[in-house]
């Protein structure tokens, strides 16, 4: 059976959806310096107290220079404006002040009661043949991932974000939430529910943007199935989640590639591609597994692709499933970057006549973080 990951990037949408319309909409978020100069220029169009309004309910996450100030006036600000930026900026220094100063006692003692139950007392390293066998172990569980897994159907969130070259802050762009499904036979269905709240019935693939699919298997099998030839490398100990882990990295070659990377449905390529397998020690399950694309052909318009996914442990109808929880995919093709965010939510047992309730009221969105980093390891004595 052969199993394929999917990663896809429409170029055209996302020059639209980064266009000063898109930054409007992501109100969720604090301005940037980039991004209120850029709506500024679009004051003519929308009006000058329509962007004041959203000031004032975003507010800013920088302080107001006099330089900055003459930037907004020359892209279009006025006085209403550069007052209700100023009152941001006041704000905005207030909270700075608050946090405790890099290197003080307040910071070292709020870094302390985090880290306090965070340390994870692992386990002497292993030996190459320890490694071998952990690893050997590993496969063996990923590779029948998809096989043990329940029918089930759950709602898949993806915060979608973008930025142009050069720029260090990135935009919302949308919130699209599919229902994922995943049936007896082990095929896997991505249905679009909503894009930024309103009902879309497009297929996942036809969405602007970038887009994945393959997360349910399809990344562990592109890594561990013999057919890809990898080759592994134990790298370290380590800590996720309070679970210790030993930490390999591997290698796929291109002639052995099973990503596929989609560039607007008219080029794909199958790159080579790395990546890192965070193990558990005692399980030998797969917690984390991230993957680059290395090498990809100087012609093939999509110059950077990468993905991590993480696993953990839900309990659906009784059955205790390992499955994937979030995901970080980022896909650039030179002058547009994409970053998703994704999280998987409300697993449930799969029949044909299910039926579940996907809405989730705007205020209740549940944010998209990016995998948090390995917990400090407690050498043993």
């Amino acid at each position: 059976m052969s199993h394929r990951i999917t990663s896809l990037f429409l170029a055209a949408c996302l020059l639209v959806c980064l266009s000063a319309a898109t930054l409007l909409s992501a109100q969720s978020q604090r301005f940037t310096e980039d991004q209120l100069e850029t709506v500024c220029r679009t004051i003519k169009a929308i009006g000058e107290d329509s962007v004041v309004d959203m000031v004032e309910k975003r507010g800013v996450d920088f302080h107001l220079t006099e330089s900055f100030t003459r930037r907004l006036r020359k892209a279009g600000a006025g006085d209403a404006l550069i007052a209700a930026v100023s009152k941001a900026s006041a704000e905005h220094d207030k909270g700075v002040s608050a946090a405790p100063a890099i290197g003080s006692k307040a910071e070292k003692q709020a870094q302390q009661a985090h880290d306090q139950d965070a340390y994870v007392a692992v386990p002497p390293p292993l030996d190459d043949k320890g490694q071998k066998e952990l690893l050997e172990r590993a496969r063996e569980r990923a590779l029948s991932f998809t096989h043990d897994l329940p029918a089930f159907i759950c709602l898949q969130v993806t915060q979608r974000y973008g930025n142009l070259q050069g720029r260090e802050q990135r935009s919302k762009l949308d919130t699209v939430n599919a229902r994922l499904s995943f049936d007896a036979e082990h095929r896997e269905n991505y249905e679009v529910i909503s894009s930024n709240g309103m009902v879309d019935k497009k297929k996942i693939t036809e969405l602007g943007g970038a887009m994945s699919t393959g997360e349910f298997g399809s990344l562990l099998q592109g890594v561990f199935e013999p057919a890809t030839h990898a080759t592994f490398e134990w790298l370290r100990q380590t800590a996720l989640r309070g679970r210790a882990i030993e930490l390999y990295g591997y290698n796929v070659r291109k002639e052995y590639s099973q990503w596929q990377l989609d560039y607007n449905h008219e080029r794909h390529t199958y790159p080579a591609y790395r990546g890192m397998v965070y193990i558990d020690r005692e399980t030998a399950q797969v917690l984390r597994l991230s993957i680059a694309a290395v090498n990809i052909e100087k012609d093939f318009p999509i110059r950077d692709a990468q993905d991590t996914l993480d696993y953990d442990w839900v309990n659906i109808s009784g059955y205790t499933a390992l499955l994937p929880q979030r995901a970080l995919m980022t896909l650039s093709d030179g002058t547009v970057s994409m970053d998703n965010e994704i999280t998987f939510r409300m697993y449930r047992k799969f029949t044909t006549d299910t039926s579940i309730k996907f809405d989730i009221p705007e205020d209740d969105k549940e944010p998209a973080k990016p995998a948090p980093p390995p917990a400090p390891v407690k050498k043993p004595n």
